[in-house]
């Protein structure tokens, strides 16, 4: 086969670095404009995480937190603070550092999806998160971006781990999900379900009746990154568990998440002192679970939920904190609905128990999660939590769609798939434009 001429083989390696040098300027420039608009480290736990970073360095690490806010990332900052730095250049400094770390995130983000997707749909999702979401919160002092990372590299190796089972899978699993948790408190339910859903296999072998072996195989499978887990947190609970009396304390989810609102949780527990310990008020006031139940009906839960998702999508989709990602993740749970649909009807193929068990993991991860977060809003304003599962869910769509038909439109040469990719495509751009060009000094993005 006779060779390209020297400029057909160097033309795409040149397409693709002028792509990657437009589209890390465009990233930079939206970065800059929206750090102008962040000049005050005390919004949104800014100054919190500054405090948390300057107290580790001074107790060379011993310091681990009071229990609100996980270690990750302000030790991370820590690394590079020193004493001579006043608040504002320590402030300046942890925004830069976050906004490297972003692009760092996004480019072994973008690694996975152009392994695992097609170039198109890896460009396009890579595209929204880079622009719609990490542009906006890269130059914050803030554990976002690092846990939204870690978070959806956890639940793209608990499918992986589910499809194709390996031990190695299984450890890195654990220790991906116990990083995301020293990050933020929030990975828990999540490798809970994924060893939750093992149940569905293990169920069918015991039914029928097959070797010891395989039970053994998949209990391990289940139990292996709880493990891995358990024991890389080990210190931290277990520190937990000296100063507060419980292994996996933390203030949001022992104590605020039964509280009606903010103002309860600032003048209850947290008045009390339990950033300091176990809070000093009578037992019978302190929130719970058994609490809560005992003290709303049924009527007052479902109004909480419902209040809750809409002031998550008064947040995320409209006013000054739209990020202009609503349209995409709809048309996301849109395919994923189609592809769903088609699958359970039998009219993509037969499922196989690998496809029963992970579709099942990640309509539950998705679900539940959206559910904790909804009931959480409550307490805590902004979109940041939901914002949270927007990989997962990109990561899902890329999987779900090739169980969707090429279906052409009538007359046309064009898929409707494609179409509607080209005109999300047309959407993106202009909200690109949008935010270069006017919005990204204006939006207050670390929520």
């Amino acid at each position: 086969m006779p060779k390209l001429p020297l400029a057909g083989r160097t033309a795409k390696p040149l397409l693709i670095l002028a792509t990657v040098a437009l589209g890390l300027s465009l990233y930079l420039h939206i970065a800059i404009a929206q750090n102008e608009a962040n000049q005050d480290w005390g919004k949104v736990d800014q100054g919190a995480y500054m405090y948390f970073a300057k107290e580790a360095y001074e107790t060379n690490f011993a310091f681990s937190g009071n229990r609100n806010r996980m270690p990750l990332f302000p030790w991370i900052q820590a690394l590079l603070y020193s004493p001579e730095m006043s608040d504002e250049a320590f402030f300046e400094q942890g925004k830069r550092v976050n906004v490297l770390m972003s692009l760092a995130c996004l480019a072994v983000l973008g690694a996975a999806f152009f392994l695992k997707f097609s170039q198109g749909y890896a460009l396009y999702s890579i595209s929204v998160i880079a622009f719609l979401l990490f542009a906006i919160k890269a130059p914050w002092f803030q554990a976002e971006i690092l846990f939204y990372t870690l978070f959806a590299f956890a639940f793209m190796l608990s499918i992986e781990s589910i499809r194709s089972p390996r031990w190695y899978k299984s450890v890195g699993l654990g220790l991906l999900f116990a990083l995301a948790h020293f990050t933020k408190a929030s990975a828990t339910p999540g490798i809970a379900l994924y060893a939750c859903s093992f149940a569905v296999p293990l169920l069918a072998t015991i039914r029928n009746r097959l070797n010891r072996q395989r039970m053994v195989e998949i209990v391990s499978q289940a139990l292996l990154p709880l493990l891995v887990f358990s024991v890389g947190l080990f210190p931290y609970f277990n520190e937990s568990k000296e100063r507060y009396g419980h292994y996996l304390y933390n203030v949001n989810s022992t104590f605020y998440v039964w509280y009606d609102s903010w103002g309860e949780a600032k003048f209850g527990t947290k008045a009390a002192g339990d950033r300091e310990g176990w809070p000093d008020m009578p037992a019978e006031e302190i929130p719970s679970l058994t609490k809560y139940l005992k003290e709303h009906s049924i009527a007052d839960i479902v109004k909480r939920f419902v209040q809750g998702a809409i002031r998550i999508h008064n947040n995320a989709c409209s006013g000054s904190g739209q990020f202009g990602l609503c349209i995409h993740a709809g048309i996301g749970v849109m395919i994923l609905i189609v592809s769903l649909s088609l699958r359970m009807t039998g009219a993509r193929g037969t499922l196989t128990k690998e496809d029963i068990q992970s579709g099942l993991f990640a309509s539950l991860f998705i679900l539940g999660y959206i559910l904790l977060y909804v009931w959480y809003a409550a307490i805590a304003s902004g979109p940041r939590f939901i914002l949270t599962l927007l990989i997962p869910l990109f990561w899902s769509v890329g999987l779900a769609l090739p169980a969707i038909p090429k279906v052409y439109l009538p007359g046309l040469n064009i898929g409707i798939l494609d179409a509607v990719f080209s005109v999300m495509l047309v959407i993106l751009l202009s909200q690109v434009y949008e935010l270069a060009t006017v919005r990204a000094s204006l939006l207050v993005g670390g929520f």
